[in-house]
């Protein structure tokens, strides 16, 4: 066949190395979704040689260093694409988790209210499992407190509306009614459904 000139685009410009990391990111990021994770490193990591600007292969790559348990590599990565995309949700997402492993609930705090101004969405999420975890650990009331600022932050989060329900159940039976019923409006299908329901049955 004949012979390539480096990658060319439909209109016959040549890829740029920007180019040329996005698409190898991509490969990436399927190689990543297949679960083939040393194709995935490897791809992310020849992305970010293309172009160093290249902030979710900062993310993505400090993402397989978490999941390896590797925190110290996770945050490296995760501060070097936050260094380049400040309001990259997704490596906000990952140095919160990143520093709450090490300890550093400081950091962690700092990187949670940011992620909660950029993406209020993903910043409920983040705060509904701090309240989930409080909430196991027998704190009713600390857990409710993060719970309204969930729903409150996204009115969607179908999960922190359950759980209001279940903290307001013994306390405020109207409310709690309120919340369940708009977790089975946002989530019919939520494994917790059925148990919503029954709770509404007692919930006069």
């Amino acid at each position: 066949g004949p012979k390539e000139t480096g990658f060319l685009l439909q209109h016959g410009r040549e890829l740029s190395p920007q180019d040329r990391a996005v698409l190898i990111f991509n490969e990436g990021a399927e190689a990543s979704q297949m679960g083939d994770v040393a194709t995935a490193r490897a791809k992310f990591e020849e992305a970010v040689g293309l172009d160093p600007q290249l902030a979710p292969a900062f993310t993505a790559l400090g993402m397989l260093a978490y999941d390896d348990k590797d925190y110290a590599k996770a945050i490296e990565l995760g501060e070097k694409a936050y260094a380049i995309d400040p309001k990259d949700a997704k490596g906000l997402r990952l140095l919160v988790a990143a520093y709450e492993k090490t300890g550093d609930t400081a950091k962690s705090k700092t990187y949670s209210e940011q992620l909660a101004a950029v993406d209020p969405a993903a910043g409920a999420a983040e705060t509904t499992n701090k309240g989930i975890e409080l909430y196991n650990a027998g704190d009713t009331a600390g857990a409710q407190k993060l719970f309204e600022q969930a729903v409150e932050a996204d009115p969607d989060n179908a999960r922190a509306h359950y759980m209001l329900g279940l903290c307001l159940a013994g306390s405020d039976p109207a409310q709690a009614k309120t919340h369940l019923e708009t977790f089975l409006r946002l989530a019919p299908d939520d494994p917790d459904a059925a148990t919503a329901k029954e709770m509404l049955k007692y919930l006069k």
